[in-house]
Parts: structure tokens; sequence; C-alpha cells
């Protein structure tokens, strides 16, 4: 499977600030970051780093939030 060749912060500008994301490393089983999207700006250090795969989930709640899963290289 050849690579995304997208970096995190691309990704970014096509989410809205309010977007739930959760980022997790390609060898990880727990996140890195769980948040919205604006506040990931503040882990500098995630933001060059390549998307892997995204997929939307829905986290069952009474308003239903939808989030994305980011695995990054």
């Amino acid at each position: 499977m050849e690579k995304m060749n997208l970096p995190l912060k691309q990704f970014l500008t096509l989410v809205g600030p309010a977007q739930a994301l959760e980022v997790i490393e390609e060898d990880a089983a727990e996140p890195v970051f769980t948040g919205k999207a604006a506040k990931i700006r503040d882990h500098e250090e995630l933001l060059d780093r390549e998307v892997k795969l995204i997929e939307a989930k829905a986290k069952v709640t009474p308003y239903h939030m939808t989030y994305f899963q980011i695995w990054i290289y």
C-alpha cells in the first residue's frame, strides 16, 4: 500500500475547528491526541506527520457525535 502523502496539517484545512479528532500513531494502541481540531495545533510535533488512514466514527451519546480517527506514520 502506498502512502497517502498527506501531512496532518494539510488534512486539518479540510475540517472545521470544532471537528472532533482522535489521532493514533501507526503502532500504538492509545491515541496521542483526542480533542477538537483547533486544539491539535498546540501539538506541533504531530502536524508534519503523514496521515496513513482516516476513518469516520460515531460515539453513542445523546448528541451522536461524529469524529475522525486518524492513523499517522
